[in-house]
């Protein structure tokens, strides 16, 4: 039987803003039939209440579920370069199950706390069973890293997410982590979105430059960077190597200037999306992204939450609060930016991302906003409804 469902509630996210008193008609499958505003909802049989914010589930837009085994393995603060070393020390002594164990859990979690769909990068295939069954719903970024990488070193990878019916993209990991070779690879070897780590430090700037402590760990360890001294910075390496057709999610942007941000707009359009992870950025660097000025520049914006191995939980909401009380962006902005944009920047708001009739986003409900002044209470929570 395909009974209809009905929910209630003070208020909900909506494309265009707030809307008091939403009374959301769902059919037996989740898919939104109807929203409406009803004040009198206690008139209407059967209809569920909560007292809270009604909002679409979640979309992080950038994730490594497959490190969440490295929570709390990597301490804080030690800038990118010792967190570099020290990722590449901390992987060694974990089994397969253990890892697939640990993304098990942080995906229920996840969903649990609303989110709907993630943007998630893999370098192996630990997550791909799970993402066959998982409620969530993945896009898998493929990433190839390293300045020993070689172009066709992603294909057995990409053929085994074919294989296990996964969504997924080749993508380059970085401006600064891969030579000429596989670099063109990784772009040429996708024929839907990228999602490039960018300016997550001020060394990849300075690395462009010829100086500062990523080059100089790449000079002392005699690797091959072979895209030195052909491109003026990460974003020229960006705009003249990646078609101004393609999809791209630029991940972190912690040390973006505003000159990045009008070339990168100028060259990708509606293409663009940039993705900050604010909590990753304190924990590695003590850095927050600029992302006042990015709503200023009028750009497409998305959250995500990285990976455990630079945050203590995938928890979207916790981003949200740092941005609001962090980074001067307003609660309903940063909601926007946690739900439809991320959708958006996933080319998945066919489905997820709003409230809006023909759509199955999920529902999850914020308790804990202070209505007077439209801000987290400290003890705010988000769960799922739908």
């Amino acid at each position: 039987m395909n009974r209809r469902r009905r929910i209630a509630a003070h208020c909900a996210l909506m494309p265009e803003g707030l809307m008091e008193w939403p009374l959301v008609t769902l059919d037996g499958d989740g898919t939104v039939v109807a929203v409406e505003r009803c004040e009198g909802v206690d008139s209407h049989y059967g209809t569920e209440f909560y007292s809270g914010m009604l909002l679409p589930g979640m979309v992080n837009a950038h994730a490594h579920l497959e490190l969440s085994y490295l929570r709390g393995r990597i301490a804080e603060g030690g800038g990118f370069v010792r967190f570099a070393e020290q990722l590449t020390e901390a992987r060694y002594g974990f089994s397969r199950e253990q890892m697939e164990s640990a993304a098990e859990f942080w995906d229920a979690r996840m969903f649990a706390d609303g989110v709907s769909a993630v943007g998630d990068v893999a370098n192996s295939d630990v997550t791909f069973g799970l993402k066959r069954r998982s409620r969530v719903r993945y896009h898998t970024f493929l990433e190839t890293y390293g300045l020993a990488a070689q172009p066709d070193d992603l294909a057995p990878l990409h053929a085994e997410a074919a294989r296990c019916g996964i969504s997924s993209s080749p993508t380059p990991h970085s401006t600064y982590s891969l030579g000429e070779a596989a670099f063109e690879r990784a772009v040429d070897a996708s024929d839907g979105l990228l999602s490039v780590h960018f300016m997550e430090n001020r060394e990849e700037a300075e690395l462009f430059e010829q100086r500062g402590r990523l080059y100089e760990w790449y000079a002392g360890r005699g690797l091959p960077v072979d895209f030195i001294g052909r491109y003026a910075s990460p974003a020229d390496r960006i705009i003249r190597c990646v078609p101004p057709s393609r999809r791209i999610l630029l991940i972190h942007n912690t040390f973006i200037t505003r000159e990045d941000v009008s070339a990168l707009a100028a060259h990708f359009g509606d293409g663009l999306t940039f993705v900050l992870c604010p909590r990753s950025n304190r924990y590695i660097n003590d850095a927050a992204p600029p992302a006042k000025m990015l709503l200023e520049a009028g750009v497409r914006v998305a959250l995500g939450t990285d990976s455990l191995a630079s945050n203590t939980s995938l928890s979207m909401l916790d981003e949200v609060r740092v941005l609001c009380e962090e980074g001067g962006v307003s609660l309903l902005t940063a909601l926007g930016w946690a739900t439809l944009a991320g959708a958006q920047a996933l080319g998945v708001d066919e489905q997820f991302g709003s409230l809006e009739a023909g759509k199955r986003p999920g529902i999850a409900l914020l308790e804990g906003v202070d209505r007077a002044t439209m801000s987290l209470k400290p003890e705010a929570k988000v769960r799922r409804i739908v």
